[in-house]
């Protein structure tokens, strides 16, 4: 499970336990969109209202690609390919 807030944070939950698992080091701009899980669970991408995508290791809260900038406005939902390869 993962949040996306307006105060620009992404965090991983423990489902079972609702305790927090990591938080991502870094953040956005501004606030987070949408999230989405790759298949294996490894890693989330984040769309914000600062025209960005990030994409993050659910395991250690680290950036590991992007921001992805160029947008013209709000990127309100984002989505891995079912390889996992591209967003």
């Amino acid at each position: 499970l993962a949040s996306g807030r307006e105060d620009r944070r992404v965090i991983v939950w423990d489902a079972k336990s609702h305790e927090k698992v990591v938080e991502g080091k870094e953040r956005h701009s501004d606030g987070v969109w949408s999230l989405s899980f790759s298949r294996d669970a490894t890693r989330v991408a984040s769309a914000s209202y600062d025209h960005s995508v990030i994409v993050w290791s659910t395991l250690t809260g680290e950036q590991l690609a992007g921001p992805f900038t160029g947008h013209t406005d709000w990127v309100e939902c984002v989505a891995f390919s079912p390889d996992a390869e591209r967003l």
